[in-house]
Order: structure tokens, then sequence, then C-alpha cells
């Protein structure tokens, strides 16, 4: 009897006619692991050499009703923050032009004055500002803050608490030819200085 002829190799069993295997779930798999992973390094690089450099930016600016606390880098000097910043100590009154902080006419309630630093304006802007705690030494009669009338000085012309022995309060701040107002009892000549907007206290009981 004639020989079957010979049958053609099974692709399936033989690996296909090319020799190379077909891809199975495994390789898919991991496939798409090693694509997560080397997305996730190029995304990590990115962000490392392109993104934020860690340093969180400030938005405070010298204005009215915004706050201020010391500078750590200069002494004596302070620097505009956010008001619910904790290094933030007193909120800003007022802002206004003038060659020292004793030349500045600032409002009542005032706990603070200082120059502004070098940022639009540098020495020649006087910042009033309130202590953002409870402590008001600006308030009338607390001793403290710019020199108003309603305050009271010793005999020196040194504000103090009106509370303190010795103290008078004062009726009128006056310069050079300036009349002090009724009521007042004394008059406490202290002369030009420029770190000052009056020469005259007047004085009440």
């Amino acid at each position: 009897m004639p020989s079957a002829p010979d049958r053609p190799a099974d692709p399936a069993r033989s690996g296909g006619g090319d020799g190379r295997r077909s891809p199975s779930r495994r390789d898919w798999i991991w496939s798409i692991v090693a694509f997560l992973i080397a997305a996730g390094v190029i995304a990590a690089v990115g962000i490392y050499f392109f993104g934020p450099d860690g340093t969180e930016e400030t938005t405070a600016t010298w204005a009215v009703e915004s706050c201020a606390g010391p500078d750590p880098t200069a002494a004596d000097t302070y620097r505009p923050l956010t008001c619910d910043d904790a290094d933030a100590t007193v909120t800003v009154l007022e802002i206004q032009d003038a060659v020292s902080v004793g030349q500045a006419h600032c409002p009542s309630g005032t706990d603070v004055i200082f120059q502004k630093d070098g940022n639009a304006g540098g020495d020649t802007q006087a910042v009033c500002a309130r202590n953002l705690s409870d402590d008001h030494p600006g308030d009338p009669g607390m001793g403290g803050g710019q020199l108003l009338i309603g305050d009271c000085v010793d005999k020196d012309g040194r504000e103090v608490a009106c509370s303190s022995d010795g103290a008078r309060e004062v009726t009128g701040l006056t310069v050079a030819g300036g009349k002090c107002p009724a009521g007042t009892k004394d008059e406490l000549e202290l002369g030009f200085d420029a770190q000052r907007s009056y020469e005259t206290i007047c004085l009440g009981g």
C-alpha cells in the first residue's frame, strides 16, 4: 500500500513558521508594569529639575490692614507678612512719608512705628502699626506708642502711663509760634529736633 503523505507541521505546536512564540498574558502584564515604572521615573526627574523649588512664596506686601513681623535678618526692622503667618506681630494702620519715625503723625492706637524696609519707598516712609496681641501701649494714656494729646509725660517730657506718679496730661503739641489750647496750665519747651514732630508740649493738670 502506498504510504500516507507527510502531514504539515502544526504551527500551534511548533511555535509558528518563523520560530517565534506568541506573547502570553504574563508578557503583557510585565510590559505594562515596566511602562508605569518608566513613566514614574520620568515624572520624578521632571519635578526635581523643573518643578517647585520647595520655597514658599509669600504674597505679603506693604499696605494698610496688612501685617508684618520682625525681620530675622536685621535688627529693629520689620518685613511684610500675611496675617495668618505665625511670625506676624502687628497690623498696619497707616504708611506715611516721613524722614524719621518721630516725624510721622500716626493715628491713636498706634503701638509701634518703624521705617519701611528698602521696598518701594525705603527709609522715607514710616509705618504706623498696632499689635496683634492684646498688649496695646499705644492706647491713650498707656505710656507707649507715639505721644498724642490725651497721653501723659513726666517732668522731662518722656511719655509715661497716666497712672504713674507725677504724670502730666498732654493737652497739645505745637511747633515754633504755635499756641497751646485752652485749659493748658504749663508748657514744656523742648526745642527743635529732627526726630520729633513738635517743639512744645502743652500740659494740663
